[in-house]
């Protein structure tokens, strides 16, 4: 682990503060802890610095002279609306409106100076770990061209976990999702919050899918009752993949284990439940790559065994569907044109149709919701 962290590169940190003596003080903080450091004067100066540099993080004062923080921000996320930069606000502004205006705005934290240097460096490292938790972006869109609710309903079909960046004139803002739904946004009103993203007309966003995470499976591992009777030094490495149908997720684990003489299980776990257990004896007294050999060809057997279920599944099901889905997708299309429209009588009604015929699809059941509402139905 010593040797990959020396290797790896250190993360690069702006910090923009008009006062020199709080930037020799912020950049001195975090110089120290490994991370390089640029900086920056002013906002322009910033800027001027990211047009070739896509820093890491960012962190930047609110009240400087010509552009301040707040301005600073919204330009930054228009030029790179690509980029999922964490941005975190230093500021002498404590009041609720200033620290409210500057999370709407998308920053991920705002501390009040004075700040303790060990809270800003368990900050920074904080937001650097959520950072690296995410792919470079899945995809880059124009408002114009995809609707929020066509963007919405996608996210949910396909499981998103990540974040959607929307950035326009009128709005900004990042939606957090987790297998495929929308977190709750701190809105007031929620409603009205997406009812907003629904008539914007313009503007971009930007998919962030997260990456894939082993931890779960590693938590659902069954504890071996009996010891091996291999050397740890000498026991083969097993092997671990997933496979992912729709919303469910096949957890296969092999693993070598001595009850007796040898032998290799296989076990597929689905939703934190086993679901199909196979042995197999290697030869005996097989050498230890022998047995690694014998482990990866029961675990592809097993996987390949899974992905022909799975598509004979999946290609019954999608013959079965595959009319009644053209319907829906056409109806929902026409209800969001006649939305956007204000034709809200017809939106309802195309959408009450749609309904009819797939009642789980939360973006329109969300819809449904806000459509009722304008009409005075709910």
């Amino acid at each position: 682990m010593i040797s990959e962290q020396k290797t790896r590169t250190p993360a690069t940190i702006l910090v923009v503060d008009d006062d020199p003596s709080v930037l020799e003080m912020i950049t001195a903080c975090l110089r120290s802890e490994g991370y390089q450091l640029k900086e920056a004067g002013d906002p322009e100066e910033a800027l001027r610095v990211v047009e070739g540099l896509a820093p890491d993080l960012v962190i930047s004062d609110v009240l400087m002279p010509g552009m301040d923080g707040f301005q600073f921000i919204s330009e930054y996320t228009r030029r790179f609306p690509h980029r999922l930069t964490p941005f975190v606000f230093l500021s002498s502004l404590a009041d609720k409106y200033s620290v409210v205006l500057g999370l709407d705005l998308g920053a991920d934290d705002y501390l009040v100076k004075p700040v303790h240097l060990e809270v800003l460096r368990a900050k920074v490292r904080s937001l650097l770990q959520k950072k690296t938790r995410y792919t470079t972006p899945t995809f880059y869109g124009d408002l114009s061209r995809y609707s929020a609710m066509k963007l919405l309903q996608f996210c949910d079909r396909k499981g998103l976990t990540g974040e959607v960046v929307i950035s326009s004139p009128c709005l900004h803002t990042r939606l957090q999702f987790r297998g495929g739904d929308m977190q709750t946004t701190e809105a007031a009103d929620p409603a009205r919050f997406l009812e907003s993203l629904y008539e914007l007309g313009e503007g971009t966003f930007v998919i962030h899918a997260q990456s894939f995470d082993f931890k779960e499976i590693e938590s659902a591992a069954i504890p071996a009752s009996v010891e091996s009777s291999a050397p740890v030094a000498n026991r083969p490495m097993g092997r671990l993949s997933a496979v992912r149908m729709d919303r469910r997720l096949f957890q296969i684990q092999t693993e070598y284990s001595g009850l007796n003489r040898d032998q290799i299980v296989t076990t597929v776990i689905v939703e934190g439940r086993i679901v199909h257990t196979r042995t197999g004896l290697p030869p005996a007294g097989a050498t230890r790559e022998a047995l690694e050999k014998f482990i990866d060809g029961q675990h592809r057997a097993i996987e390949q065994e899974i992905k022909e279920r799975i598509s004979g599944e999946a290609l019954r099901r999608s013959k079965s569907q595959e009319t009644s889905r053209d319907t829906f997708d056409r109806l929902f299309d026409a209800g969001c044109e006649m939305f956007r429209e204000k034709d809200y009588s017809g939106a309802l009604a195309l959408w009450s149709e749609a309904y009819e015929i797939d009642s789980a699809d939360k973006t329109l059941s969300t819809n449904l919701k806000i459509v009722r509402k304008k009409l005075n139905l709910s």
